[in-house]
């Protein structure tokens, strides 16, 4: 376990804007390209994609969308669109960003909370809430969404495909059945961002079509056509990382180093994005908990989590519910809450910015209370 701490460590040394360079250069010397650099990214007020009002977005309330002219927090960086490395825990509150998603910008002076909406008949947690005689009962949907943002959600992440493991194979027309009239019912009425968790090409056009402000995608942009789909775009865009395939994926997953290895693939897939001319300030990284990872393999990413944060990109952490909350505490899907929430407080302790759950209030609540103590920490040590 030692091994796999330090070298995660020694990494996040290095820096965010750094380490990304570097696996830029890995990544053509392994292809033989030379991707030409991408254009300096504007500002949000000068970027003619970019929106013309912010979501500020809080763990104490829904969002609220506020105009330019009544002030907005700038983005914490050197340069534009690049966030500087967080250090949550500690003596400093994180300065603020804005990260674009599409007709919005969603603040992250502090966590937020993203809450989940399966579309899926056999997800390993709500599977089939949402199924009415084979089709999506869309204002199911619609009022669970607004539940969720009276609790304090500023993202609703809806998917229509199982991820879980040994999950099977939907078709993309079964998919976009699902995910796009839900998109279209929301992004009219739902003042959070909405997400769309996907890995298809062809769904992710139809969510940024219908409204979606945001592609979270298991396979971080790596399916033929993924990347020019949302390139042109100014939706977030989240990479996650994944060992393997959601059918395989937890069969014997190994790793010589799992802090060191998910960083390096995450700052490689950073490089390739904005070497495709996506600005850095549309990107979230997730570590992909229970994705290829053994609960060894997850508790050494949960204790060094700021090995990932110190790549500069908000981090999303998802252990909501999941086997590695069971493995621990011998509970069944449906008891995990404690040991979610527990775990999700330990994330934030180690720089994570969006907590993705199956329970909104609960984690509101621990953002609420970790919040209150940071700052009175902040405040004792000045």
């Amino acid at each position: 376990e030692g091994g796999d701490h330090g070298h995660g460590h020694d990494q996040a040394e290095q820096g965010g804007v750094e380490g990304i360079g570097e696996a830029a250069r890995h990544a053509r010397q392994r292809d033989g390209t030379t991707p030409r650099p991408p254009p300096p990214p504007e500002s949000p007020r000068t970027n003619p994609a970019a929106p013309v009002a912010p979501v500020l977005a809080g763990p104490l309330g829904a969002p609220q969308v506020k105009s330019d002219r009544e002030g907005t927090c700038g983005i914490a960086s050197g340069r534009p669109g690049v966030p500087r490395p967080v250090s949550f825990g500690g003596p400093s509150m994180p300065q603020p960003f804005l990260l674009q998603c599409g007709a919005r910008r969603l603040e992250l002076s502090q966590p937020r909370v993203m809450g989940i909406l399966n579309l899926t008949p056999d997800s390993f947690s709500d599977g089939g809430r949402f199924v009415r005689r084979g089709r999506i009962d869309v204002v199911a949907v619609e009022a669970a969404a607004m539940d969720m943002v009276a609790a304090g959600a500023a993202i609703i992440d809806l998917g229509g495909e199982s991820t879980r493991p040994g999950a099977d194979d939907v078709s993309e027309a079964e998919e976009l059945e699902r995910v796009v009239p839900a998109v279209e019912r929301l992004a009219g009425t739902c003042e959070a961002v909405i997400s769309v968790d996907t890995s298809r090409p062809a769904v992710m056009r139809a969510a940024i079509e219908a409204g979606a402000g945001m592609v979270n995608d298991v396979r971080a942009l790596t399916q033929p056509g993924a990347l020019e789909a949302v390139a042109a775009s100014s939706v977030a865009l989240c990479l996650m990382h994944m060992q393997g395939s959601p059918q395989s994926m937890q069969v014997e997953p190994e790793y010589g180093d799992v802090v060191g290895e998910v960083r390096t693939y995450l700052a490689e897939r950073v490089a390739v994005a904005v070497a495709a001319g996506i600005d850095p300030g549309r990107l979230v990284l997730d570590p992909g908990f229970g994705f290829g990872k053994s609960l060894k393999h997850n508790l050494g990413l949960l204790a060094q989590l700021r090995a990932l944060a110190a790549l500069g990109c908000p981090l999303l952490v998802g252990i909501s519910r999941k086997r590695m909350i069971g493995d621990l505490t011998g509970r069944p899907v449906d008891e995990r809450l404690a040991g979610t929430v527990a775990a999700n407080v330990l994330a934030l302790q180690q720089g994570a910015l969006i907590l993705r759950v199956h329970d909104v209030a609960p984690a509101v609540d621990a953002v609420r209370v970790w919040a209150a103590c940071n700052r009175e920490q902040v405040v004792y040590e000045s």
